[in-house]
């Protein structure tokens, strides 16, 4: 597949479920929280595995068949914490 997209590696990853935890430790930290739609894949079918394989926490939004809007991210973000409560 490398050769005929014009590359010279490529990662074979088997399932969707892979790909989704290995997308999640490439752009989350652990701690991280994700925002998914309720009825999302990793909420529904990857049990623990985001915050057993990434350290990702996973919260669900609610929205008309399966999207959100940026009124629904924006309520759903929660404030950094304080320094003095990070100690």
């Amino acid at each position: 597949m490398a050769s005929l997209l014009g590359h010279e590696a490529a990662v074979f990853l088997p399932s969707g479920t892979m790909c989704n935890e290995i997308a999640m430790r490439v752009h989350c930290r652990p701690g991280d929280e994700m925002l998914a739609h309720r009825t999302a894949h990793p909420i529904h079918f990857e049990a623990g595995g985001p915050a057993a394989l990434a350290g990702v926490n996973v919260s669900p939004l609610d929205g008309p068949r399966g999207q959100f809007d940026a009124d629904a991210v924006t309520a759903a973000i929660r404030p950094e914490p304080s320094e003095s409560r990070r100690a």
